[in-house]
C-alpha cells in the first residue's frame, strides 16, 4: 500500500506544502505516542528539517511539529492517520522521506 496525494494543477489555488514526489532516502518510525510520530533523522535530512515545515514520508505531506538532536516528530490528525498508511504503521517501519522542496533551496543558497 502507498499514500498518493493529488498534484495542483495550474489554475488551482496554493494551499500546501511543496513536494515533488522524489525520495531523498529512508529512515526509520522510533515510536507513535497517539497521533505523534516519532522518527530518526538521518544526518542528510539534517539541514533540511525545520518546525513546521514539511516533510513527506511515504508519499504523504506532513508539517513537522518538533525537531530533536536525532530525531523529529510529526502529527496526524485523525484523517491522515485513516486515510494512509500510517494507521498500520509500527516502530520499526522503515518511511521513504522527501524533505521540504523550500528548506532544500535554503539550505543550498546559504
Amino acid at each position: 500500500m502507498l499514500n498518493i496525494e493529488r498534484p495542483v494543477g495550474v489554475d488551482d489555488v496554493f494551499d500546501g506544502h511543496l513536494v515533488t514526489g522524489t525520495v531523498d532516502g529512508t529512515t526509520e518510525l522510533r515510536a507513535i505516542d497517539g497521533e505523534r510520530l516519532t522518527i530518526a533523522t538521518p544526518p542528510r535530512l539534517e539541514p533540511w528539517l525545520v518546525e513546521k515545515g514539511a516533510i513527506a514520508l511515504d508519499g504523504a505531506s506532513l508539517t513537522v511539529v518538533a525537531v530533536e538532536k536525532s530525531t523529529f516528530s510529526v502529527a496526524l490528525v485523525p484523517a491522515t492517520r485513516n486515510r494512509t498508511t500510517f494507521g498500520s504503521a509500527t516502530p520499526g517501519d522503515r518511511l521513504h522521506y522527501e524533505a521540504d522542496l523550500v528548506a532544500k533551496y535554503a539550505a543550498r543558497a546559504t
